[in-house]
């Protein structure tokens, strides 16, 4: 079987617009699983494993009736917290899914790997394009670093999905 992996990341932030299409998705991928064990739907080619940063993001998923495989990968607690979502997403979640096999990682925002190209494909949500082409968002070199990685991690990837037609053709 292939393993499609998933960032649980926003989980922990569930009232945010990332979070609610993180719980939604998962909630779809729990559903086609279930249709597939009754035998509904054919996925015994593939199996989904969400990986998270803490238990508290499991507990949300068994309270959206979230029933998917789940990994917790905390975060190092020796990181500083402004960077703790960065290195999660560029060094700890990349490592997870490379060390477990993973051939496809379904990314809900733009955070695929930096450096380096993974051993996986990706698939990567762009929700909007602003912090590209508003300079108000790229003030500090941080900023501009960041977002200039995640257009980066949007070129890399195998498949761009979008959630708006603007979005779209600005990509």
């Amino acid at each position: 079987n292939k393993t499609i992996g998933i960032n649980g990341w926003f989980l922990q932030y569930p009232y945010t617009g990332i979070g609610q299409y993180t719980i939604n998705l998962l909630r779809d991928f729990s559903k086609i699983q279930q249709q597939a064990s009754s035998g509904h739907v054919k996925t015994d080619e593939f199996d989904f494993l969400v990986v998270v940063p803490n238990n508290e993001c499991v507990e949300r998923m068994k309270q959206e009736h979230i029933e998917l495989p789940v990994a917790v990968v905390k975060p190092l607690p020796w990181v500083p917290t402004s960077i703790q979502k960065h290195y999660w997403e560029q060094i700890q979640m990349p490592r997870f899914f490379e060390k477990n096999g993973a051939n496809l990682v379904f990314l809900p925002y733009p955070c695929a790997k930096w450096f380096g190209k993974p051993t996986y494909a990706t698939v990567v949500t762009v929700h909007d394009t602003i912090p590209w082409t508003e300079k108000v968002y790229r003030r500090g070199p941080l900023s501009a670093s960041v977002h200039a990685m995640s257009r980066r991690a949007v070129r890399r990837a195998e498949k761009i999905i979008t959630v708006s037609g603007t979005s779209a053709a600005s990509i």
